[in-house]
């Protein structure tokens, strides 16, 4: 059985979104966006296929998207996450985050052995937050072993002043606004200028407002 995702947690770290990131998270982890998959269904696009590789576009490509500028989005995306896990929690807990999270984009095998030199703590966090699924770190859906696990780093820092589970609330918070600019880079890319003249001569039918606010039915 998969454990218990910390339910709570999400529910607070989804307050914190502005309405726009809300409802733009909300939509791509539901499969509502307008993805290549989506417009293809509804006859707006003559292929499923993403615009900046040759994959079929569903919501779960945005993380996988392998072409120059996917990956060049994922890196930003990234580095951001990173500058704020290296200023809140240990370089063990980051190596776990950046392991969940590349491994599901590059399509790999998890790693279920965890490093032997992690704490015990983040060991288990990382093996129950597997048995949640490969998708689920990536949107938000951590498991409540993160919080022990930057407890104890709290612990081995003797730092008394703050929260693990709070720190817990603000990973996901982070891995919200990744998403949202990882869609957001995408979108701008398809509709920059200079991709324009490409994407009509293969009949796209691209309308910017109409994509953003108008989900598939």
């Amino acid at each position: 059985n998969s454990p218990p995702i910390h339910w709570k947690a999400s529910a607070k770290a989804t307050s914190k979104l502005t309405t726009s990131q809300r409802t733009c998270i909300t939509k791509l982890f539901t499969g509502f966006h307008c993805t290549g998959t989506n417009m293809y269904r509804r006859g707006q696009w003559p292929t499923a296929q993403c615009p900046r590789c040759e994959q079929a576009e569903d919501h779960t490509h945005l993380h996988k998207c392998q072409s120059q500028h996917g990956q060049q989005s994922f890196i930003k995306a990234w580095e951001n996450l990173d500058d704020w896990v290296e200023k809140t929690s240990s370089q063990e807990i980051g190596q776990a985050i950046y392991i969940l999270l590349t491994d599901y984009r590059n399509n790999e095998e998890p790693r279920t052995t965890a490093s032997t030199h992690w704490s015990t703590a983040l060991q288990r966090a990382y093996s129950q937050q597997l048995k949640a699924g490969p998708r689920a770190f990536s949107e938000g859906m951590l498991v409540h072993e993160w919080v022990d696990a930057q407890q104890n780093h709290y612990l081995q820092t003797n730092n008394k002043k703050n929260c693990p589970e709070a720190w817990t609330t603000q990973l996901i918070y982070q891995l919200h606004k990744m998403n949202h600019t990882l869609w957001v880079e995408r979108c701008e890319y398809v509709h920059e200028v200079k991709h324009q003249e490409d994407l009509h001569r293969q009949d796209y039918a691209i309308q910017l407002k109409y994509l953003l606010e108008r989900p598939p039915p």
